[in-house]
């Protein structure tokens, strides 16, 4: 979502060309990579994409018609499993319930909060015939392991989003960042202060990568 809402505040960006764009790229890599999974003999369940927070009341004003939009992903997603003989779990449909009366999203609308993400595990295990029981809070010994967590995502975010190409060299991909923030280059994108802040995590994260990813795995290998 904030790959689309940078591309559409673009000067002279084209609304319908660029969601339109989008939309055809992830029909083709759902394809693809749906393919390669039965190729190699993996079970695919297909989940259709879960909605965005338009309607709930927040500080961040919602984007008009993203719940719409997404329920033409899901629409989508729907009947690709079908023609395709894929088993559905529709996690957009039980989520725009779910929603209803509670409070499942972050502040920005698009990512989960901790009752959020309990209510997708819910929703697909219980499509499989699994009970994850009741909801509970998150409990505090995982504070360190989300926050690790967090800086490694940052990490592969600014990859994404400002690098654009995971394969270079660590040096270059700092020197990148370097260039970027002293230039101020997230300036214009629509999503400045989202960007600036990626791209100085990501100066202050990337040369600790290896301790970071080091704490996870322990954390991981001792507490589970």
């Amino acid at each position: 979502m904030t790959q689309v809402t940078a591309a559409l505040s673009a000067p002279g960006a084209d609304i319908y060309e660029v969601l339109s764009e989008r939309f055809e790229r992830y029909k083709a890599n759902l394809t693809k990579l749906c393919g390669i999974l039965s190729e190699n003999n993996v079970k695919v369940i297909i989940c259709t994409p879960a909605p965005y927070d338009e309607y709930s009341d927040g500080e961040n004003v919602p984007i008009r018609g993203a719940y719409a939009l997404m329920l033409a992903y899901a629409d989508y997603v729907g009947n690709f499993a079908k023609e395709n003989s894929f088993p559905l779990c529709d996690m957009h449909k039980y989520m725009s319930k779910e929603m209803i009366g509670k409070s499942l999203y972050n502040p920005d609308r698009v990512h989960p909060s901790d009752r959020g993400h309990y209510e997708m595990a819910k929703c697909f295990l219980s499509f499989q015939g699994l009970d994850i029981g009741d909801y509970s809070e998150t409990p505090h010994y995982l504070d360190s392991w989300r926050s690790w967590n967090e800086k490694l995502r940052n990490i592969y975010m600014a990859e994404f989003l400002l690098i654009c190409d995971y394969s270079k060299k660590t040096e270059q991909k700092l020197d990148f960042i370097s260039d970027y923030i002293s230039n101020e280059r997230w300036k214009g994108s629509g999503c400045d202060e989202c960007f600036e802040s990626i791209a100085k995590r990501y100066a202050e994260n990337k040369p600790k990568q290896a301790e970071i990813e080091k704490c996870i795995i322990n954390f991981m290998e001792n507490e589970f």
